[in-house]
């Protein structure tokens, strides 16, 4: 949210030293292709994340799954499969989104580097599978690691599985994309 006004803050400055710089011909100009990298970034920013996150919060309440303090593990970090770049990752926009439900979070990617998704991100990443049961899971990137994945075994009996990528057999997916 913060960063948000502070951005807004400085392209308001940014636009106010423009307009005294550039002709009225070549300000228009540079307001248009402000007005369209704008809303290019509205379109961007539609607020996928929020839904995965609301969708798979409604699936838990649906099945009478305590979501206060629950357990979700988000299956994959990176910005596209079998790849380390955590850059422009929107899976960030999943984990902010369900942090407002105070639940508990684990983000299992075999290919993120820990080191790096905390410093940019302020996350904690794990590469090794975790041994304990989930209520919940989102399977975010379609890493090729993650072919032949037993998802259910990672979950408790009552559970949810969110597939982002439509990757998994659709009879043990509660929603999807």
């Amino acid at each position: 949210m913060i960063e948000k006004i502070l951005k807004r803050g400085v392209q308001f400055i940014l636009s106010i030293f423009l307009a005294r710089l550039l002709t009225p011909s070549d300000f228009g100009v540079v307001a248009m292709a402000t007005i369209f990298v704008n809303w290019a970034e509205v379109f961007s920013d539609f607020g996928m994340g929020e839904y995965v996150a609301t969708e798979t919060i409604k699936l838990m309440l649906k099945k009478g799954i305590q979501v206060l303090n629950s357990n979700i593990i988000i299956l994959g970090f990176t910005f596209k499969e079998n790849c380390p770049d955590v850059r422009n990752t929107k899976v960030i926009d999943i984990y902010k989104a369900l942090k407002e439900y105070n639940v508990n979070i684990t983000v299992y990617d075999p290919w993120a580097n820990p080191v790096i998704v905390e410093h940019e991100y302020g996350i904690k990443v794990v590469n090794e599978l975790p041994t304990e049961k989930f209520d919940a899971a989102i399977a975010a990137v379609a890493h090729k690691k993650f072919d032949g994945l037993d998802v259910t075994s990672l979950l408790k009996k009552k559970h949810v599985i969110f597939d982002v990528k439509c990757t998994l057999d659709r009879s043990i997916v509660d929603g999807r994309l």
